[in-house]
């Protein structure tokens, strides 16, 4: 709750020993309301893409998504 308010984006991709390779993608939007309390949403959604050109086109599978809303009080 430290940020001020605006978007954040964190992009990270890591390639297993099989040739898996996993993307994460969090956003977390920091907002104030009418009475000064900053609210933060952060997704995140984390995707597998197997190994191969044209795997990785048509097979990309999401694994986890998620949205957290923290208010602050």
């Amino acid at each position: 709750m430290n940020l001020p308010p605006g978007k954040y984006q964190n992009d990270s991709k890591s390639t297993d020993a099989n040739g898996v390779t996993t993307e994460q993608k969090d956003t977390t939007t920091v907002g104030v309301d009418d009475n000064g309390h900053k609210t933060a949403v952060i997704e995140s959604k984390t995707m597998e893409k197997p190994p191969g050109f044209f795997n990785g086109l048509f097979n990309k599978t999401t694994t986890d998504q998620s949205t957290e809303v923290i208010e602050e009080k």
